[in-house]
C-alpha cells in the first residue's frame, strides 16, 4: 500500500510571479537573502523568471518574512504596490490584451503556464450585465489562500486602473 505523501501533487509558479514580492520587500528593506535561505530557496532561483519553483518554499519564503517582520497582509500590500511589468512573459501577455475583457480572458486561460494549481475563470453574475472574477488554488494552506487571492485581487486592481483610471 502507497504512503499518503506519495500521492500528494507539489504546484510550482515561475519565479517571474514572485518578482513583485520580492521588489516589495527589497522597497521596505527587508533582508532577502535572510529569509530566502530560511526557505531553502537558492538565490539564483528567483533570477531566472521563468524558472519553477515549489510553492510550499515560496510560501515558506513569504511566511518566514511575515513571522521575522510582524506583517500580517502581506497579500494585500504587495498587490496594492504590484505591476504585471515584473512579471516575466506571463505579465507582458496580460499588459497585451486590448481590453479589460481580454486582459480577465487571457490571465484565466494561460494562468496554469505560470503557476500550476492555479485556475481563473469568468462567469455570469446574478445581476445582468456583470461578470464574476473567479480564482481557486490547489496546495496552500487556508491562510496561504487567503494571501495569493488578494495578492491576484489587487494586482488584477490596479492593471484595471491604470487601463481606466483610478476611479
Amino acid at each position: 500500500m502507497a504512503s499518503r505523501t506519495a500521492n500528494q501533487t507539489v504546484h510550482f509558479s515561475q519565479a517571474a510571479l514572485i518578482t513583485p514580492v520580492l521588489a516589495y520587500f527589497e522597497n521596505v528593506g527587508i533582508p532577502i537573502d535572510k529569509y530566502l535561505a530560511q526557505a531553502d530557496i537558492s538565490q539564483g532561483l528567483v533570477l531566472d523568471p521563468a524558472t519553477p519553483i515549489p510553492r510550499p518554499l515560496i510560501f515558506r519564503f513569504i511566511n518566514a518574512v511575515c513571522l521575522g517582520e510582524g506583517i500580517e497582509d502581506i497579500g494585500l500590500l504587495v498587490g496594492q504596490t504590484a505591476s504585471l511589468q515584473l512579471m516575466g512573459e506571463f505579465g507582458e501577455l496580460l499588459l497585451g490584451a486590448s481590453s479589460i475583457s481580454e486582459y480577465l480572458e487571457r490571465g484565466c486561460r494561460f494562468i496554469s503556464t505560470a503557476s500550476s494549481g492555479d485556475f481563473y475563470w469568468l462567469m455570469p453574475a446574478e445581476r445582468e450585465g456583470y461578470t464574476c472574477f473567479c480564482a481557486s488554488v490547489s496546495g496552500m494552506s487556508e491562510d496561504d489562500a487567503v494571501q495569493n487571492y488578494l495578492y491576484v485581487l489587487f494586482i488584477t486592481i490596479n492593471t484595471i486602473r491604470g487601463a481606466v483610471g483610478s476611479t
